[in-house]
């Protein structure tokens, strides 16, 4: 997919990145790399996480390169417009005031496209990580969207103004997937990382999506061998993939007991599986109608004032 515009404001990046030399290569590898031993899991803290400071993990290398194998096609992103209807208009004024469902429809058909345009890397995380193809697809059906624009800003801010800890809580990028979650799914200790590394990582989530999507899976994986050790895409029952993907929305850190309590975030997945199939399929998806935010925003509000 195309290069896209650093999300950040200028400067802030200004840190140099590792200098090139004979045991560097252009794309952050080394020589030594191959020889290094995996990590194999990114919820537990090894030995050997955070020896890595200037240089990708094998891990990071391989989906940096499976992204690039699988780029999925161009979707354009959320725009403030869109934004602005989703969350001012649709969800706080409109939404409150129609008490009808009737608003988040736009929402739905951009979230609907997106996977579709999306199903090849898709596809491609769940088989490399041995995950039901559903599961990934409606992880990110139920994050991308809204306020994708505004996250990093808040991650900035909260970095600025708190620190690394609690800007590395902040969900970023079409799979909403938090700083730390991401780092140590590719095999770094978050809380040793070189901050040129954090921003290489902070920076894919948010401008390479199908390096997100393989991101995603594997912390999707992680979760599932923490939780259902031994079991494959093929042993993950309806109630597995509901636990699992409201996993993914609570972390791995939040108690049993709470998130049993509300699995509607694993169970909206498993509610949209022939959906989501359909989705993962070559069936054609409509493109959503990019002026249909301003023009629902009118509408609305005539309907609203009548």
């Amino acid at each position: 997919m195309g290069s896209s515009r650093s999300a950040y404001p200028a400067g802030w990046q200004d840190r140099p990145g590792p200098a090139l030399g004979p045991g560097l290569r252009a794309d952050g590898t080394n020589y030594l790399m191959p020889g290094q031993s995996p990590i194999p899991s990114g919820l537990g803290i090894g030995p050997d996480r955070g020896a890595l400071v200037n240089v990708r993990s094998p891990l990071h290398v391989e989906l940096l390169q499976e992204a690039t194998r699988h780029p999925g096609e161009v979707v354009n992103p959320f725009t403030v417009a869109e934004t602005f209807r989703h969350y001012i208009l649709d969800r706080n004024i409109i939404g409150s005031v129609r008490k009808s469902s009737e608003h988040k429809e736009y929402i739905h058909k951009y979230k609907a496209y997106y996977v579709h345009a999306m199903r090849d890397p898709i596809k491609a995380a769940a088989t490399r990580f041995n995950l039901p193809p559903v599961l990934v697809a409606g992880t990110i059906y139920n994050e991308v969207g809204g306020a994708d624009m505004i996250k990093p800003y808040v991650e900035l801010l909260r970095r600025v103004i708190s620190g690394p800890a609690a800007a590395d809580r902040t969900s970023i990028g079409p799979t909403s997937l938090q700083p730390r979650r991401a780092l140590a799914a590719l095999g770094y200790d978050p809380a040793k990382v070189d901050q040129t590394l954090r921003i290489d990582v902070i920076e894919s989530l948010i401008h390479n999506p199908p390096f997100a999507i393989f991101v995603c899976a594997k912390h999707l994986s992680d979760l599932r061998d923490l939780f259902f050790p031994a079991h494959g895409a093929d042993e993950l029952g309806d109630d597995d993939l509901a636990l699992l993907g409201s996993r993914y929305d609570y972390g791995p850190d939040t108690p049993d007991e709470a998130v049993r309590k509300d699995l509607s975030y694993g169970r909206h997945i498993v509610g949209r599986k022939q959906v989501l199939a359909k989705l993962l399929s070559d069936v054609p998806v409509s493109e959503p109608d990019w002026s249909e935010p301003l023009k629902n925003t009118l509408k609305a509000f005539e309907n609203v004032f009548k």
